[in-house]
């Protein structure tokens, strides 16, 4: 028993320490401020590209983003953004763009019924694209680019280096709570994973394609029947040997304010079905990993308690104190991943925090198949494939 608990704890920091040593600037080369200059491509030497953003809400986000994206530095491009109907509240935020852009479109999708309501507006803006574009970019509305976004992340494209790019985001909080910053912490662990080539998938925040490839592995056909874009489109590629390419420096801000403990949780659990659903092999050999992740931070504690209880020898009064200083400086190594300076309480607090929702937001998966977003519920099979879409009344 206690040789397994010095076990654990001693794989959980070390994998964490390695994480951050490792795949730490990865992350750094993605800080607004810190990239240099970014490449600067002539129209002959572009692809049109196609950049497809679906829509909903009256977030204030939304105006940021799509100011973001009408100031890119691409030379060759086309802003589409989708909305469900016509009457979305995004509706008014998108005609502001109209009249700033004239090659800026509106498309309204419809309702899904047998895919994502994404993954349905998605494939609607690519529709409206057409053939007249070489490459699609797919990007969500809640996130803001800096001026070179587009053309770092086409620019391997364009250069035949990759038919398939992928971006990532960092979560810039607005209160420093422990819900905003316990989410900063798990969108961080993905995005040191994307450091990782043999395991990168792309992601829908920031993805760019070739239109050939897309069209090849029919990757619209595969989406009309899907939950989820990224996550389905990542394996499908992979399977025919395309990998995402990540582009470290093509990293988007995503401001978080307000978030609450369930909306975290929440937005956890619904990344982990993604993953079941997605990745059923991968989600269910991650169960031991978020196990490990959360056991010692309960049972260093508890092992304290039992030796001052006389219930194992006295040395052990020390497991807790020196496991959590030692956790705390792990901490911190991540913090520096943080481009904002975050308190260094708060921060060590959301830390310890993030690998027990973390455990009980993978447990709620277990048994569930149904996935509700935005009040719609949608029952899902295996790889993803919806089996049926429920909406409000």
């Amino acid at each position: 028993m206690e040789l397994t608990l010095l076990a654990a704890m001693a794989v959980q920091l070390t994998v964490l320490c390695g994480l951050a040593l490792v795949a730490g600037p990865h992350v750094r080369r993605g800080f607004p401020g810190r990239v240099p200059p970014g490449p600067r491509l002539d129209r002959a030497d572009a692809p049109r590209a196609a950049v497809i953003v679906p829509l909903t809400g009256d977030d204030p986000r939304i105006k940021r983003c799509l100011d973001s994206l009408l100031a890119q530095d691409y030379p060759d491009f086309e802003l589409i953004m989708v909305t469900a109907d016509a009457n979305d509240p995004a509706v008014e935020r998108i005609k502001t763009v109209l009249d700033k852009r004239p090659g800026a479109g509106h498309v309204v999708s419809g309702p899904a019924t047998a895919c994502g309501q994404k993954n349905h507006n998605l494939l609607a803006g690519v529709a409206e694209a057409g053939d007249r574009c070489a490459v699609l970019v797919f990007c969500d509305g809640s996130h803001e680019a800096r001026p070179d976004f587009l053309s770092r992340l086409i620019l391997p494209i364009a250069q035949g280096r990759a038919a398939l790019t992928t971006g990532f985001h960092n979560i810039s909080p607005a209160d420093f709570g422990p819900a905003a910053l316990g989410a900063t912490v798990c969108n961080m662990i993905i995005h040191l994973l994307q450091a990782f080539p043999p395991i990168s998938q792309p992601w829908g925040g920031a993805t760019a394609i070739s239109r050939a490839v897309f069209e090849a592995q029919d990757v619209a056909e595969l989406w009309s029947t899907n939950i989820v874009d990224d996550f389905s489109m990542g394996p499908r590629l992979a399977r025919a040997g395309i990998r995402a390419l990540a582009v470290p420096e093509a990293c988007l801000t995503t401001r978080l304010s307000g978030q609450t403990m369930a909306g975290w949780a929440d937005w956890w659990t619904r990344q982990l079905l993604y993953l079941k659903f997605g990745l059923p092999l991968v989600w269910a050999a991650s169960a031991p990993v978020f196990v490990l992740a959360a056991a010692p931070l309960v049972l260093a504690p508890l092992a304290s308690l039992a030796a001052l209880a006389g219930l194992l020898p006295w040395a052990w009064a020390w497991t807790a104190p020196a496991y959590f200083c030692l956790f705390a400086l792990v901490a911190g190594m991540f913090r520096r991943l943080v481009p904002e300076r975050v308190p260094a309480r708060r921060w060590a607090l959301a830390f310890f925090l993030a690998p027990l929702v973390s455990l009980c937001c993978y447990a709620g998966t277990m048994f569930t198949n149904t996935m509700t977003w935005r009040g719609i519920s949608y029952r899902v099979t295996w790889g993803g494939r919806v089996l049926e879409v429920r909406r409000p009344g």
